[in-house]
């Protein structure tokens, strides 16, 4: 799973530690790209793109993370630019679940 983020990039940092506390925890399962390394996000000037397996829990915990940096930053995701991707083998009744819980639409391409 794949959700595209807008936040002001003034707080990537703050977020960025926040991803790998769960990391280093190992609840954020880190996702592979091809047969290189494995990842959990980009972060660009005002975009950040989170990289998840696609269950409930790494919706969940997508969902403290941000929870959390609105604490921290007293920022939120533009919720307009902000939207979750999906492999084309997912359920339907399971992106719907991540979906509601993100309380993000569901792209159907990464543009």
């Amino acid at each position: 799973m794949i959700c595209y983020l807008h936040i002001f990039c003034s707080s990537y940092e703050k977020f960025a530690q926040l991803i790998e506390q769960d990391v280093g925890k190992r609840l954020w399962k880190l996702f592979p790209i091809s047969r290189g390394p494995k990842i959990s996000n980009l972060m660009f000037i005002d975009d950040v793109i989170l990289f998840v397996g696609v269950n409930v829990e790494q919706a969940r915990l997508i969902s403290d993370c941000l929870t959390k940096f609105y604490v921290v930053s007293r920022q939120k995701q533009s919720a307009k630019k902000s939207s979750v991707y999906f492999s084309s083998n997912t359920s339907t009744v399971l992106t719907k679940e991540i979906c509601n819980i993100l309380e993000m639409p569901h792209s159907k391409d990464l543009n």
